[in-house]
C-alpha cells in the first residue's frame, strides 16, 4: 500500500485499518512525521487521532525530535480528548519513563481535577 493510502486510512479508515496504517506507518525507512502529527491535530474521529499518537509513539526511535514535541503537546493539550492524550502518554512512557514520580503524580492530579468539571 502507497504512503498516500496509508495516511488515507490513517486520517479516514475503519478504526481498525487506522492502526494497521499507523504501524506500517512508523515502521516505513522513511514516516512522514508531519502529515501524521496533521491527522494527530486535526482528524474529526477520536480512534483516528488516537492511531496517530500511537504511529508517533514508535517514530521516537528517530533522529527528529518533531514525534516527541507533538506528542508532548497532545498531552499537555486540556483540550484534546482524555483517549488520545492517553495513547500519547502510553507513547512517551515506552520510549522515555518520566524521572521521577512526582511528574505522574502532577499528571494524574491535573486529570482528576479535569474530571470533577
Amino acid at each position: 500500500m502507497s504512503t498516500l493510502a496509508l495516511l488515507e486510512s490513517l486520517r479516514t479508515g475503519k478504526i481498525a485499518d487506522a492502526f494497521e496504517a499507523a504501524k506500517h506507518l512508523s515502521s516505513s525507512a522513511n514516516p512522514p512525521v508531519k502529515e501524521i502529527i496533521r491527522v494527530l491535530n486535526t482528524a474529526e474521529k477520536i480512534e483516528h487521532r488516537e492511531a496517530a499518537a500511537y504511529a508517533l509513539s514508535w517514530m521516537l526511535r528517530l533522529n527528529n525530535n518533531a514525534p516527541l514535541k507533538a506528542l508532548i503537546e497532545c498531552v499537555n493539550n486540556q483540550d484534546q480528548n482524555a483517549s488520545v492524550r492517553g495513547q500519547a502518554l502510553e507513547g512517551l512512557g515506552i520510549h522515555a519513563p518520566p524521572p521521577k514520580k512526582c511528574c505522574v503524580a502532577k499528571y494524574r492530579k491535573n486529570c482528576a481535577a479535569q474530571l470533577k468539571r
